[in-house]
């Protein structure tokens, strides 16, 4: 179990290389929203989505404002996983499309495994 979270900590702080300050990822949230009533099912945006609140989540140093935003992160994941779905029903061949299945599964196992890395940590930070 200690390898699990020095891995989720890696990652943790490989993200950090690429994140957003805290006021720039809820202005990001809301315009990635804001995109989404204009068009629903651009599966791009929701995926962006999904990072962002993802992100939000990984650095927010409230246990369960993070879950929660974590939480949010795996709907936008499962989501944006459902349209790109239904376009591969249309180009079963798209290896891009094909990619970010594999790319979604990967980030909703991970995001759904950390709550559980945090808990069997005393500190319950990453």
């Amino acid at each position: 179990m200690a390898g699990d979270l020095d891995t989720v900590r890696a990652l943790a702080r490989e993200w950090k290389n690429y994140s957003l300050l805290p006021i720039e990822r809820k202005e990001a949230i809301m315009k990635l929203e804001q995109a989404l009533e204009v068009d629903p099912k651009r599966h791009a945006t929701v995926f962006i989505l999904g990072n962002a609140h993802s992100q939000q989540g990984f650095f927010n140093p409230n246990e369960q404002v993070a879950l929660g935003c974590l939480d949010k992160a795996t709907q936008c994941f499962e989501h944006a996983m459902k349209l790109v779905t239904l376009f591969l029903k249309r180009d079963p061949a798209n290896f891009f499309l094909l990619k970010m299945v594999i790319i979604f599964c990967s980030l909703t196992s991970l995001i759904r495994y950390i709550p559980d890395v945090t808990r069997s940590n005393n500190q319950g930070k990453l």
